[in-house]
């Protein structure tokens, strides 16, 4: 998205709280590995808002 790094940074916190929650509540190894795909995003948020001072 690239907004900016504060935007970046929110939206990690809020995608890596949704993907905890969503990992925890997981009672199946298939149902962890869809849970953790906010977490996925979460990194990507992270290191966008991160690399936004670079560019």
């Amino acid at each position: 998205m690239c907004f900016s790094a504060t935007a970046s940074f929110g939206a990690s916190a809020v995608l890596g709280a949704i993907g905890i929650l969503a990992v925890a509540k997981a009672k199946s190894k298939p149902q962890r590995v869809f849970g953790s795909i906010p977490l996925v995003f979460a990194v990507q948020q992270l290191t966008e808002g991160g690399f936004s001072g670079f560019l």
